[in-house]
């Protein structure tokens, strides 16, 4: 039960911050206990464009957040207006928060990382976000600011709100946390080594890119190997997201 609360109701504001006092029985990697979803790019792609088309600018700019960094659904909300200025992108493709902020970790204020998005990909759903929120006399330094008080960012139950009409969309269930798992499989697509998606998302433990990594072995394998044999593979770095 520990395992599980740990493992799959990690991103439920009541097990924030949960940790076993018995010491924890790790899951074999990439051994699933249960069903999942997994989803391709171009699959997302048409709920943004549905969402755009809806004029629900921050719900497709909370979904791009999600999708192009990888966070969970309880650290979404607390992204900040400044962590998006031009002095924060990093290496000419990644915005990096100014400031250490809150994830999944022990204590009370759980594990502090810096955090990254990436710019090219989240860059047009931003703009629409702060363009509505400018028109619309929106003021808040939360990027998400709570409707009845713009002091404080939107609960992650709000998400949650929403689960069932993405869900209607796509055909198959969503939730939040399968796009860490979306963030992390395309980053390895891109050739780039475990070791930095581990460093980019803030992993302890490289064996957890092989948990959240949904690349198939034929997809992996096509990745090196073609009619001529092995492929002629260059490794990736940031600067190639």
């Amino acid at each position: 039960m520990s395992n599980f609360i740990e493992n799959i109701l990690d991103e439920e504001e009541e097990y924030e911050g949960y940790r076993a006092v018995i010491k924890k029985i790790e899951s074999p990697v990439k051994e699933e206990v249960r069903e999942k979803t997994v989803f391709e790019p171009e699959e997302l792609q048409r709920l943004l464009d549905h969402l755009v088309e809806q004029k629900k600018y921050m719900q497709a700019c909370i979904l791009a957040l999600a999708m192009y960094s990888g966070r969970r659904k309880a650290e979404l909300p607390r992204f900040k207006v400044s962590y998006f200025d031009e002095e924060n992108v990093f290496l000419g493709s990644l915005y990096k928060t100014p400031e250490k902020v809150k994830t999944k970790g022990h204590g009370s204020r759980g594990k502090m990382l810096d955090l990254y998005v990436l710019k090219k990909e989240f860059d047009p759903y931003l703009k629409l976000w702060l363009d509505y929120r400018k028109e619309n006399g929106i003021e808040s330094e939360w990027l998400f600011p709570l409707a009845s008080n713009p002091d404080e960012p939107i609960k992650s139950k709000t998400l949650d709100n929403w689960v069932g009409t993405y869900t209607k969309f796509l055909g198959k269930p969503f939730y939040w946390h399968s796009l860490r798992h979306l963030f992390c499989t395309q980053c390895l697509k891109k050739n780039l080594p475990s070791s930095v998606v581990q460093e980019i998302i803030g992993w302890e433990s490289a064996d957890m890119v092989n948990l959240y990594n949904d690349t198939t072995t034929e997809e992996t394998l096509a990745m090196y190997f073609d009619e001529n044999g092995i492929k002629d593979i260059k490794q990736g770095s940031l600067s190639d997201i």
